[in-house]
């Protein structure tokens, strides 16, 4: 199968995080319509949503405590998004890792210091504190991660009434046309003039070593 053969060449540092990055954005933006049509669709009452709202208070077991179809809903919505963005076999996995570790602390019920929305500046995630809201009032926050969505429209019950707050929709998405059109490069993606060593699918740190020089003719 095509997507099992690693490519011949690794992606670079810079286009890994870039792939990360593109991934977890495109996944938030698509899942947002997705997630406000389960709210507020009532065709979609038998996808069983409520479910995922039945315990309170919020805790990190809540991320795999919905039915069936609102698990195939949000796993469909992550295929679609690493097939759009074609990324590297290596941050498609890094993507999934990234994606449940960040799923799993919006639904922790904590709020840290540490935590991502706490150490990413200007609110630009949401977090834990705003999940909670959601899932107590279930009228707004209906991102899973950024705020541009939900603030743009109305939805982030911490910002309502404030129509400057529609800059941050307009950023948003110009974010995610960042993200597609960054995908047309794949992994193809350098800094400056520097390439990384072919990747045939073995790594030995030999390969990152400079050459050494060569020994005296036996």
């Amino acid at each position: 199968y095509p997507r099992r053969t690693l490519p011949e060449e690794a992606p670079t540092f810079g286009g890994l995080v870039g792939q990360l990055c593109a991934g977890i954005f495109v996944y938030d933006f698509l899942f947002f319509w997705v997630h406000i049509a389960m709210h507020r669709w009532s065709a979609l009452r038998w996808v069983g949503h409520g479910k995922h709202h039945s315990k309170s208070p919020l805790e990190a077991t809540q991320v795999v405590n919905h039915s069936l179809p609102d698990g195939a809903m949000q796993v469909v919505t992550n295929i679609v998004t690493l097939n759009l963005l074609q990324n590297h076999a290596l941050a498609r996995g890094l993507h999934n890792i990234m994606i449940t570790y960040m799923l799993s602390e919006t639904h922790s019920g904590y709020d840290m210091p540490w935590m991502l929305h706490n150490v990413v500046p200007f609110g630009i995630l949401g977090g834990s504190p705003a999940n909670e809201l959601h899932h107590k009032y279930g009228s707004a926050h209906f991102q899973q991660f950024f705020t541009y969505l939900d603030r743009g429209f109305g939805l982030d019950s911490r910002t309502k009434g404030n129509t400057s707050m529609q800059k941050n929709m307009v950023w948003g998405l110009a974010c995610v046309g960042a993200c597609f059109a960054m995908s047309a490069w794949r992994w193809h993606i350098h800094i400056g003039s520097r390439t990384e060593p072919a990747w045939n699918g073995s790594f030995a740190f030999s390969d990152y070593l400079p050459a050494r020089p060569p020994g005296p003719a036996l």
